[in-house]
């Protein structure tokens, strides 16, 4: 305030100063010889104005230049003025008094009064660090559509213009709120006032995955953001749009960096590699060790593990009932994702474990015990039941033949869970029985009768 005080003091002296000097000055009496002589002074006006008008403008160029450094930003908030800001608004545009658009550069910035009637601060350049994206936040614009979360995307070419707040808050008819747009890696001059940067690390898809895409922001028009027909052969009923409409995206983005708004375009990744599913372990491992005594008798002893299921297997081993014993079979299989069909999969389950989980694993187990069990069904309407063992059971020949039938067996549940698979998008690569686990007591008379001829030879040597 005093240096409006001295340029309107010294402006006012330009003027009236002037005036009061008289156009003759009489000499004094006390000069004899030349008392009473008229000197003309008007020409004195003109100096005394000058250099009036002169202390006027160094005071007023004193306050009307500013210096932001080279790293900075220079805001402006106008205290002084004759308009006030339209409620609701907060960044002043047309000269209102408050937080002004305009911001000023590194350097000398030369402004009338600048240090006056404004209060003058500096805030640091915004960066964008690489592998990072500056997510957007305006405080003031164009209110949100009723169906928009976000505001549209910037127009391509549009993106520098849109960052000075004059152009946003006017011809660029910026909207507030979270937007669309991010920023990538680079350094930003910019309206803090306006906009709020927050900077987040890039979505980043690794080989042997791929990106499937749910949009909250339409940039194509209606008439392009028809749903997509779903495969053939698939049995979910999902919906899918075209890139760049509201919702699941059809296409899906293949490994690399993205720098995309991670608010407004979730993004799932789902292997499209190998992935290897194995069903192992969860059950109680049993044997029958057989020792001869001194009196020349075999005893038989029984002994017990529990096999836990392995970290990496993706549940327990296909627990099989066959003749009323259980046999627990572990299952090794290989299947991959045909990036095609990994929107659908999001879409209908959520991700490749949810799949794994609640379909695959009761889809193998089901497939599995459907068809051993049909195969032994058919192969004992051919064989007759005489014969009881010792156990008081069937015939133990049909538990052993999963041992023997396992290749066969292996090939039908490949091809029928194959099937299977294809409708919720997977693709099955290989299927592998491991060997079954068959009850010890069906597997001791042959060894009784196998120690019993070493038995026998051992004596016929001696």
């Amino acid at each position: 305030m005093s240096a409006i005080f001295f340029i309107i003091v010294f402006a006012a002296s330009a003027i009236l100063v002037p005036r009061k000097i008289p156009d003759y000055f009489t000499i004094s009496e006390k000069h004899v010889t030349r008392a009473g002589e008229k000197v003309q002074i008007a020409w004195v006006r003109t100096p005394v104005r000058f250099l009036l008008i002169f202390l006027a403008l160094l005071v007023a160029g004193q306050t009307s230049y500013v210096i932001i450094d080279a790293d900075k930003i220079g805001l402006l908030n106008k205290v002084y003025g004759s308009k006030s800001l339209e409620q609701g608004r907060i960044v002043a545009s047309n000269g209102e008094t408050g937080q002004q658009a305009q911001i000023l550069g590194p350097g000398l910035n030369i402004k009338f009064l600048v240090n006056v009637l404004y209060k003058v601060d500096s805030f640091p350049v915004h960066e964008v660090p690489l592998g990072s994206y500056g997510m957007i936040t305006a405080k003031d614009g164009l209110p949100l559509k009723a169906n928009q979360i976000f505001a549209g995307k910037w127009k391509p070419g549009t993106e520098s213009d849109m960052m000075k707040a004059e152009y946003f808050l006017g011809d660029g008819k910026g909207q507030k709120g979270p937007q669309a747009t991010i920023l990538k890696p680079g350094k930003y001059r910019y309206n803090p006032y306006l906009f709020a940067i927050h900077n987040k690390p890039a979505i980043k898809i690794k080989p042997g995955y791929v990106g499937v895409v749910k949009s909250a922001v339409q940039e194509l028009p209606d008439s392009e953001c028809k749903p997509v027909e779903p495969r053939q052969g698939i049995d979910f009923s999902v919906k899918l749009v075209p890139k760049g409409c509201r919702g699941l995206w059809s296409t899906v983005f293949g490994p690399g960096t993205y720098y995309m708004n991670g608010n407004a375009y979730k993004i799932t990744t789902i292997a499209s590699r190998v992935q290897t599913w194995n069903y192992m372990g969860g059950y109680t491992k049993r044997w029958i060790n057989l020792t001869i005594e001194q009196n020349g008798k075999i005893d038989q002893q029984v002994d017990v593990e529990s096999i836990p299921v392995p970290m990496e297997a993706a549940a327990s081993a296909v627990m099989l009932k066959i003749d009323g014993w259980e046999v627990p079979l572990e299952i090794r299989t290989t299947i991959q994702v045909d990036p095609v069909n990994a929107p659908m999969i999001v879409a209908a389950i959520g991700g490749l474990e949810e799949v794994q989980k609640k379909i695959f694993t009761p889809l193998i187990r089901s497939v599995a015990r459907n068809i051993i069990s049909a195969n032994f069904a058919a192969s004992a309407n051919l064989r007759t039941t005489a014969g009881k063992n010792k156990t008081g059971g069937q015939s133990p020949s049909r538990v052993l033949e999963l041992r023997n039938k396992r290749k066969l067996l292996e090939t039908e549940v490949f091809e029928e869970l194959k099937v299977h698979a294809g409708k919720i998008g997977l693709t099955l690569r290989q299927l592998k029985f491991g060997d079954p686990v068959l009850p010890p007591e069906l597997l001791v008379a042959h060894k009784r009768e196998q120690l019993a001829d070493q038995m026998k030879q051992t004596f016929t040597r001696e």
